[in-house]
């Protein structure tokens, strides 16, 4: 469960409004800058379906953009509101990935 959590976390790192790419399209461009860490191409592909499905559409984003350029964006990520939201969607989502995509 910790592992998830880092993972995701060291995951959240940059966005912007207007975020228009496939799942496929973000892992290549992971897979590309060698930063999959210890996921394959097929977790990657789980976790990017598993966070679109039980984030909001301003925390998706926010994921979504830093899992591709890899830029950090944690500052955005802590600054939206209300902060319980966004633990509930990150606890969430690290027990989706736990139950679907280990």
């Amino acid at each position: 469960m910790k592992r998830a959590c880092v993972l995701i976390l060291g995951l959240v790192i940059s966005a912007g409004p207007g975020f228009a790419q496939t799942a496929e399209q973000t892992c290549n461009a992971m897979r590309s800058d060698d930063r999959l860490g210890p996921n394959t191409y097929a977790q990657c592909l789980c976790n990017y379906a598993a966070a679109d499905q039980v984030l909001d559409d301003d925390v998706k984003a926010l994921l979504f953009d830093a899992w591709r350029t890899g830029a950090n964006n944690m500052a955005k990520v802590e600054a939206l509101r209300p902060r319980a939201r966004i633990r509930t969607q990150f606890k969430t989502l690290e027990r989706t990935i736990k139950a679907s995509c280990q």
